[in-house]
């Protein structure tokens, strides 16, 4: 057989051809690994998104018990202060505004820190002054004697001074006369005390 220019030619035009096929071929498996490949980084990254939102979901709610926690201590040692006659009411401001922020603003970091205030607030609240309503046969020595107050007739001097507007002679005392028993300012009355005889 003889090889004529037409064949020349002709395998010319399939090598060119064969050519440009394998480049069009390389190209589209270029393009298909790529788009593979951005496929898998999309993956990895709605992977690392979701993992992300597992985490601080999990650091949120851990926040949250934290808060909630700490809420229901200062609820205890509002208990205690309470039972105690101590003055709650600025720590008990505090603790209903760490629940509001919980459970309405969705704050557990700023709950957590208002309980841990009103934990201290209520540890440190004053002991709030009582009143008692004197009954037939009362003396301030009794009254002082009382285990609800004092337990301990000598500081009868104290409840004196706190009502000294009320009582002109400590000896005597009337019926359904209201005192004040200063157990929250018994530090301001200890050094007036003193001087009464």
């Amino acid at each position: 057989m003889r090889i004529t220019k037409l064949h020349l030619i002709l395998v010319g035009l399939f090598v060119v051809a064969g050519f440009f096929s394998l480049k069009e071929y390389y190209r589209r498996q270029t393009e298909a690994r790529k788009a593979r490949e951005e496929l898998e980084r999309i993956k990895r990254e709605e992977e690392l998104e979701e993992q992300k939102r597992r985490i601080e979901e999990a650091a949120r709610l851990k926040k949250e018990t934290l808060a909630r926690e700490a809420i229901a201590v200062a609820g205890e040692y509002w208990k205690i202060a309470r039972k105690e006659g101590r003055d709650v009411s600025k720590g008990q401001a505090t603790l209903r505004l760490a629940k509001d922020t919980l459970n309405i603003e969705n704050d557990p970091e700023k709950a957590w820190e208002l309980a841990r205030q009103a934990i201290e607030e209520l540890k440190n609240a004053a002991y709030a002054d009582k009143s008692y309503t004197v009954r037939r046969g009362d003396t301030l020595w009794g009254i002082s004697a009382m285990k609800v107050h004092f337990s301990d007739g000598r500081k009868w001097k104290y409840i004196y001074l706190a009502n000294k507007p009320k009582i002109k002679n400590p000896r005597i005392i009337f019926p359904r006369q209201k005192f004040t028993i200063p157990v929250a300012t018994w530090e301001r009355y200890k050094e007036a005390a003193r001087k009464v005889k």
